[in-house]
């Protein structure tokens, strides 16, 4: 089973530095002639992406059969987001330090999980008529207590969702997250798959 699976294994796509994702903030901005602050301003939602080096764990299938990294299916999800929701998706990412991403492409940092420096990136667009999720496969490594005190500074709720093994100790701390922000807290039904999940709070936020 061990060998088929990861003889099964899909090639990473390289992709170009001058990559721009359909419907990203970058991409709107673009085809609008407006500045990225101005595509900025019509986003519903700041994804806040875990890309930490857990995520390259190839656990998920894809629809051909093959085995992909948590970070491939990553971000398949984030661009048909993005080119369903065009401009409705602010995309940050985060490992031991947290990037913005206009251009819609998750970066690949690897490393640990910064969440509270995460959290504390992205304050300065709390309380600002946008919804925020984290989506995650594990544990903070800068302390879970600060993490959840920053989680607690912040009037916009947010929203967990858990994307890693079950009975990983994470999802009890996520859960407890969601809940201190006044947040929703969800478990995916699969490994590293999460749109259906963000679809709906993109429909309902």
């Amino acid at each position: 089973m061990g060998y088929h699976r990861y003889s099964n294994r899909r090639a990473i796509t390289v992709r170009k530095k001058t990559d721009i994702a359909e419907g990203s903030l970058s991409d709107i901005a673009t085809k609008q002639d407006v500045s990225l602050a101005e595509a900025f301003a019509g986003a519903k939602r700041i994804i806040l992406l875990d890309v930490s080096g857990s995520m390259m764990s190839d656990d998920v299938q894809d629809k051909e059969g093959y085995w992909i990294s948590r970070h491939d299916a990553a971000e398949e999800q984030v661009r048909r987001l993005q080119r369903e929701y065009q401009g409705s998706v602010a995309l940050f990412c985060f490992a031991d330090h947290i990037v913005f991403c206009p251009d819609g492409v998750p970066n690949r940092l690897n490393s640990g999980t910064a969440m509270a420096a995460a959290l504390r990136y992205i304050k300065a667009a709390d309380d600002m008529g946008i919804g925020i999720d984290l989506i995650t496969d594990g544990g903070t490594t800068d302390g879970e207590s600060e993490t959840l005190e920053q989680a607690n500074r912040f009037t916009t709720p947010i929203n967990c969702i858990y994307i890693g093994p079950e009975g990983d100790p994470a999802q009890r701390f996520l859960a407890t997250l969601a809940r201190v922000s006044g947040g929703k807290y969800v478990k995916t039904e699969e490994v590293g798959v999460f749109y259906e999940e963000e679809k709906q709070l993109l429909l309902t936020g």
